[in-house]
């Protein structure tokens, strides 16, 4: 596992699982997994929007973290009679709160800065767990769909076939029927399949941003199985989840610093002037103000918040933990499953030996679609445990994105 640095700009440096694709060229023909998942971190719209909002929270959180403004104020007064002449007055006042205070609203804003960077990977995490569901998803219907051309292709020869035998009465309308749905139930499923792989490419081409995507490297995405104590660190270091509501403890702290630095005075200058017919008055004001009622119970409230933040952080982690490690055992359990059947497909050669038979009329031709659809839902088993495996990979690592 590789923990890259990913700097966004001007809005600082976040962690994120890499996946492998640092310095990628989007336009390789040769294009694979990672090509397609940083292809989608580029274009997909949801996340253009969510790098939109997440611009704008940086921004915002830099807004009114500084002093109020200058306050200016003039008047003009003329006397109610003409001998009293006119008195003029200005001020110009400026009010603080205590020092510390813009040192902690400073440093919470780079918190919240950096909690809307976190935000933002919780969004790439779930785009990116689909796009990398969806791509498996659509390599293992290429290959459902080869194995299910092949099938109908046999059945298209054993029909042809049976129709000759029939015709010179080396076989019977039973066989033949049977030939005919064997081709039918083939040709079906075929036909379902297209359809079903067409869908999942439109989806595929969505997540690109609506831009089209060609696959030439069929390799399917999996990540390399790791130990639960590893994996409970990784989710601990890289899970934009967890790293959010770590923040989230830190805002708290800091926020509860804040309540107790704004009960400190605040301060108030001003240099004032008055004009009047003999003569002009000016000069400097001081005051402060003493916030004996306005921050009551504001800090029992930042306690209780900075409390019930730790409390959601262990109770994620926790939930985080448990769901990973039941996930680690069931895709350890399949991968036993799926090498137990790859193997086993591998060795035998049931299809060679069951097209012999028949060919020197060794079983009959129902004995033979009987072991044929027997043969092929193994196959079909093997596949959709294949499917399977890769699903709940990208399931357990899309804990670390």
């Amino acid at each position: 596992m590789e923990v890259k640095y990913i700097k966004f700009g001007k809005f600082g440096i976040i962690v994120a699982f890499c996946l492998g694709f640092s310095s990628l060229n989007f336009l390789n023909a040769q294009q694979g997994g990672n090509d397609f998942l940083a292809s989608v971190e580029k274009s997909n719209f949801k996340l253009q929007a969510a790098r939109e909002r997440m611009e704008a929270s940086v921004i915002a959180s830099a807004v009114g973290n500084g002093p109020d403004d200058p306050l200016i104020n003039y008047g003009y007064m003329p006397g109610n009679v003409e001998a009293m002449g006119v008195k003029q007055s200005y001020v110009i006042s400026q009010s603080l709160e205590f020092p510390t205070v813009y040192y902690i609203k400073n440093k919470m804003a780079k918190g919240i800065a950096l909690a809307a960077e976190y935000q933002y990977l919780q969004e790439r995490q779930k785009v990116l767990q689909e796009a990398m569901l969806c791509y498996n998803e659509y390599l293992c219907l290429l290959k459902r769909k080869k194995e299910y051309l092949k099938r109908f292709k046999q059945a298209e020869y054993l029909l042809s076939s049976f129709k000759r035998e029939f015709e010179t009465g080396n076989a019977n309308i039973l066989e033949l029927n049977k030939a005919k749905i064997q081709f039918l139930n083939s040709k079906s499923a075929w036909q379902l399949l297209v359809k079903e792989t067409e869908s999942t490419e439109k989806k595929l081409q969505l997540l690109n941003g609506n831009t089209p995507f060609v696959i030439s490297d069929s390799t399917l995405m999996a990540f390399p199985v790791l130990e639960a104590g590893e994996l409970k660190d990784q989710i601990r270091q890289l899970n934009p989840e967890l790293l959010y509501l770590n923040q989230q403890i830190i805002q708290s702290a800091m926020n509860v610093r804040l309540i107790r630095n704004q009960s400190l005075p605040d301060l108030m200058f001003s240099y004032e002037g008055e004009s009047v017919p003999d003569g002009t008055y000016r000069g400097l004001r001081a005051g402060i103000s003493l916030p004996l009622w306005n921050n009551r119970n504001k800090g029992s409230l930042a306690r209780a918040e900075a409390e019930y933040a730790k409390l959601r952080y262990v109770e994620k982690e926790e939930q985080l933990f448990n769901e990973a490690e039941n996930m680690l055992r069931q895709i350890n359990e399949y991968q036993k499953l799926f090498d137990e059947y790859h193997k086993t497909l591998t060795d035998s050669e049931n299809l060679t030996f069951l097209n012999k038979a028949l060919e020197m009329g060794q079983i009959s031709i129902i004995d033979y679609f009987t072991e044929l659809s027997f043969y092929y839902d193994t196959v079909d088993h093997y596949l959709e445990l294949e499917a399977t495996y890769y699903e709940m990979n990208a399931m357990l690592y899309s804990f670390l994105w």
